[in-house]
């Protein structure tokens, strides 16, 4: 009978440390529900203005696309929006963006090919454009992320302040895109 004893004293032991186990879980799963319901709603970045942009596309002939797009977000911040110039010659493959006398090469014949070279070269200039633009206002246009999921997000000196401290620096975090092989500025 002691046998019976140990083994039914044994599942017995067993079934309240798997019930034990199952409330710590749930304990926990409920603490990172709230936890992360509160910091979306911290978060200072407001992402249903971010326009989402694709670096792949930007660099496919897609920079004047992109920045017809962004015209209507700009008129709301300055009053005249400069034109730009698409440049691509199917013969040799070079794609370049002309705006106020500088020329951005994307892509050139025998240029170095680098993984991703120009789609970091296609952020890095549409970017930087945009910022030309708004360079006499309280305004920055900001990256978030990159390659596929790159978007694009226009943030006060405050708000990028609150971003970088909400965010600690990191790959959520907004930035300036820079001429910079392989990571052109984006957080890693």
């Amino acid at each position: 009978m002691s046998d019976y004893k140990n083994i039914l004293f044994v599942m017995i032991g067993s079934l309240i440390l798997v019930f034990i186990i199952f409330q710590v879980r749930a304990f926990f799963d409920e603490s990172r529900k709230e936890t992360a319901v509160i910091s979306l709603k911290d978060d200072p970045i407001d992402y249903e203005t971010a326009v989402f942009l694709d670096a792949e596309s930007l660099s496919e002939q897609g920079i004047g696309e992109a920045y017809q797009d962004l015209e209507s977000h700009l008129t709301k911040i300055v009053k005249e929006v400069p034109d730009i110039t698409e440049h691509f010659q199917s013969e040799t493959g070079s794609y370049s963006i002309e705006f106020e006398g500088n020329n951005f090469h994307i892509f050139e014949p025998g240029v170095e090919k680098k993984p991703g070279r120009s789609w970091g070269l296609a952020t890095f200039t549409l970017f930087t454009i945009v910022n030309r633009i708004l360079k006499d206002t309280d305004q920055k246009f900001y990256a978030l992320y990159g390659g596929h999921d790159l978007m694009g997000i226009f943030l006060s000196d405050e708000q990028f302040r609150r971003a970088k401290q909400y965010h600690h620096n990191s790959k959520e975090s907004p930035y300036i895109p820079r001429n910079e092989h392989p990571w052109y500025g984006q957080p890693h």
